[in-house]
């Protein structure tokens, strides 16, 4: 039904009052035609290298969200469909428990962050605390001990309005100067310390992020290894009970062939993007990456050659599928290998750099390369 409202409308939302009849029955009259030669097409569509949906004809409602691939029988197509979702939904099962992790570590994670962000703002306090310590100096001529408060111009505020400073009723004019000045300092070291805090927790969001992208599209048990792996790596073995880490683990990354004939890498997690990146690549590849989204390291290898713009632009476009992005144009960072760095300490796929562009372009899986012919 949704393939026959789109073949005749472009869309699968249209009420069915606003479809032209006739161009509906010219549709269904072509479907009738079809199936009573029995030109079958059996077709599947897949997302994220998931099976979405499957027909015995063209699946086109779905649009470019979604790539098809085609079998010579239906018997072929059901026994293909059932057994990647039965194979996916094992893998599903088998990563639960880091799926798990990952979201309690996220929840942690933006709890801390949130607490954090609150003693933040309680410290910008500290320019007010600054400010009474230094209308008690000025004034301190006139105060004298026990009182509660006193009125002064404000004479950081440009229209030097009077406010009221309060004072220890039990402390001397200068002791309370100095209490104020403690206050100040106390705020201004706490101001140092949560800034640094929140930006490694921050950095740790985008990490778990990250990890969670991948195990999202996993799609093989060693995909779930690594990812395992990585996450041991990064300090959360205590919450990998029973956990043995293998003793090597060797990276083996996407491979794709743009139009152009140049190889793509793509890295399935971040040991294979850290990997991809300074351990392959060489310092003429071109490196992609989403801007601001995470998501996998690409390669464009180039062999010391300058490849074409639609090479560039296909690498692009993979990068933005194998990301966490969602929306139909993406922006993408690319940049010769050799302006990436990594900062000492950093966690597994996090890098630097400055010298870059930046492309705007479509999702598009490296499945869809080979699907076109080009590798």
């Amino acid at each position: 039904a949704h393939e026959l409202v789109y073949r005749a409308t472009g869309s699968i939302d249209v009420p069915l009052c606003e479809i032209e009849k006739d161009r509906l029955y010219s549709v269904i009259l072509e479907w009738q035609g079809l199936l009573i030669d029995e030109k079958y097409r059996p077709t599947v569509a897949i997302a994220d290298g998931k099976p979405t949906d499957y027909s015995y004809m063209d699946i086109t409602y779905l649009g470019d969200a979604v790539t098809v691939k085609h079998f010579d029988t239906l018997s072929s197509l059901l026994d293909a469909y059932f057994a990647e979702k039965d194979r996916l939904e094992k893998i599903h099962q088998r990563g639960h428990d880091l799926v798990t992790l990952l979201n309690n570590a996220v929840a942690r994670t933006e709890r801390k962050l949130a607490l954090q962000r609150e003693a933040l703002l309680e410290s910008e306090k500290g320019e007010e605390y600054r400010k009474k310590g230094d209308l008690i100096i000025a004034n301190i001529y006139q105060l004298k001990r026990g009182m509660t408060s006193f009125s002064a111009i404000d004479y950081y505020d440009e229209e030097c309005p009077e406010v009221t400073v309060e004072l220890d009723s039990r402390l001397s004019p200068a002791d309370n100067a100095q209490k104020y000045y403690k206050l100040y300092n106390k705020a201004k070291k706490a101001k140092e310390v949560l800034t640094e805090q929140i930006a490694l927790w921050e950095q740790e969001l985008v990490y778990l992020e990250s990890v969670k992208t991948f195990l999202a599209k996993a799609q093989t048990e060693e995909d779930l290894v690594e990812i395992r792996d990585e996450l041991y790596r990064s300090g959360y073995a205590a919450r990998l009970r029973g956990y043995k880490p293998p003793k090597q683990i060797k990276p083996r990354p996407m491979r794709f062939t743009t139009s152009g004939g140049y190889e793509l890498l793509v890295g399935r997690n971040n040991i294979q993007n850290d990997h991809l990146t300074f351990k392959m690549a060489e310092k003429h590849d071109i490196w992609f990456h989403t801007k601001d989204i995470p998501g996998s390291h690409v390669i464009l290898v180039t062999g010391g050659e300058e490849p074409s713009e639609r090479d560039y632009t296909e690498a692009a476009a993979v990068a933005a599928y194998y990301s966490k992005a969602t929306a139909d144009l993406v922006a993408v960072d690319y940049t010769a290998v050799k302006n990436i760095k990594k900062p000492q300490g950093a966690k597994p796929g996090f890098v630097i750099y400055k010298t870059n562009y930046t492309a705007f372009v479509k999702p598009m899986s490296g499945e869809e390369l080979s699907e076109n012919g080009n590798g």
